[in-house]
């Protein structure tokens, strides 16, 4: 097991035994009963927020995001927040939130956002950090800020993320966030098996994505989401 996997792995089992030990014990062993069971442990739970939190997909490589206006959640809070409401976050997920680099925008900021289908590269040796961040530039996009991740994972469901055709949403900066295990990352909003994560995922310029991950992008005011 690489240390990378170890950390990650004594993060579940430690964010399991604490939810067993609490009030709502036997609502956390019905979900991993279900989950063992294979049958889906959080039916009908978390939905978008109509009207405010909204995506559209154009074509077969993008997908257009708003998201309801930023409350400047600290990201100490965020952990708290996300915590609460049952998400997973991985131990280097929760060192980003508490870094300097990881800053709130101002309060009702509206954050748009472009998401492009890591299928656009047909090939996977191409689905590369130091590729994905030269089409950002060419195409004009900016860095995506630190607090986007957080209020995606807040706004849509692992359900609405199936239907964009995505098993994950990464979060692509120019520089990623340091101080994490095992090197650089760009935070992740993940779904599938393992439940509703956000999580940090590696972002050495050599870093690979799979088909089903998108990279997202803030716009700029100049660029107009259709």
């Amino acid at each position: 097991m690489s240390k990378i996997m170890y950390h990650e792995t004594i993060g579940t089992l430690g964010d399991i035994n604490e939810k067993l030990a609490g009030n709502d014990a036997s609502e956390y062993l019905k979900r991993l009963q279900a989950f063992n069971n294979g049958q889906n442990a959080y039916p009908g739970h978390f939905v978008s927020i109509p009207g405010q939190a909204i995506w559209e997909k154009i074509g077969d490589d993008l997908i257009y995001i708003t998201l309801p206006p930023s409350e400047g959640v600290t990201g100490p809070k965020w952990i708290e927040d996300l915590k609460d409401r049952d998400f997973y976050l991985t131990e280097d997920a929760k060192i980003i939130l508490r870094s300097q680099d990881f800053q709130p925008t101002t309060p009702r900021f509206v954050h748009r956002i472009v998401v492009l289908r890591a299928n656009f590269w047909k090939k996977k040796s191409d689905r590369n950090i130091a590729c994905i961040q030269s089409e950002g530039v060419s195409r004009k996009w900016a860095e995506l800020h630190s607090e986007a991740p957080c209020i995606i994972r807040n706004c849509f469901s692992d359900r609405e993320l199936e239907k964009m055709g995505l098993v994950r949403i990464i979060g692509i900066r120019n520089k990623p966030f340091e101080g994490c295990h095992g090197g650089p990352r760009f935070l992740c909003v993940s779904s599938g098996a393992a439940g509703r994560r956000l999580r940090a995922d590696l972002a050495y310029p050599e870093s690979k994505m799979d088909a089903l991950s998108g990279l997202a992008w803030s716009l700029p005011e100049e660029i107009s989401s259709p």
